[in-house]
């Protein structure tokens, strides 16, 4: 019903993060101290809106991703040292980090359904369109402010460096 969909329009469903340490051997006590510490100034940060808090969840978040990679590093380290056969321990760390991160989808489309799709596109085009009679030029010109103008200048090798130098930081 209308007022079924008005509804869940106005209220839409909520979804919550589960947190699961609980599964997560190598997550410790100080890592769990980091998170709350992370979450506290990042709530801050989203109150006061303010350079102080975001440089400091800025720096909580650095040392969290780092402690976070030292205690895998660490755990990962335990169990190949620890294994009677560490090749295998080795192979298993790598294909577990390897299909969590795998973005599978079932794939239904067919190559030939895609390739029709593509080679239909430029069939489609023309009547998009529209009727164009006369300059096809004048046609695509009507979009185009008539204030537009176009400038050229010649850019020497120093200001491509010196640019490109800057968008790197």
């Amino acid at each position: 019903s209308s007022t079924e969909i008005s509804f869940l329009i106005s209220c839409p469903e909520k979804t919550a993060r589960e947190e699961r340490t609980h599964d997560n051997r190598w997550f410790n006590n100080n890592l769990k101290d980091l998170r709350d510490n992370l979450r506290l100034v990042s709530d801050l940060h989203d109150k006061y809106k303010n350079e102080p808090f975001k440089n400091l969840r800025r720096r909580f978040r650095v040392l969290y991703r780092v402690e976070l990679k030292r205690a895998k590093v660490a755990y990962n380290d335990k169990l190949i040292s620890e294994s009677s056969n560490k090749s295998k321990t080795l192979l298993n760390i790598v294909n577990n980090k390897r299909n969590k991160n795998s973005n599978s989808f079932h794939n239904t489309l067919s190559p030939q359904k895609f390739n029709d799709y593509f080679v239909s596109i430029p069939l489609q085009i023309p009547n998009s369109l529209g009727n164009c009679t006369g300059d096809p030029a004048a046609t695509f010109r009507r979009d185009i402010p008539s204030d537009a103008k176009l400038d050229f200048s010649e850019v020497t090798f120093n200001k491509v460096r010196d640019i490109a130098h800057n968008l790197n930081g």
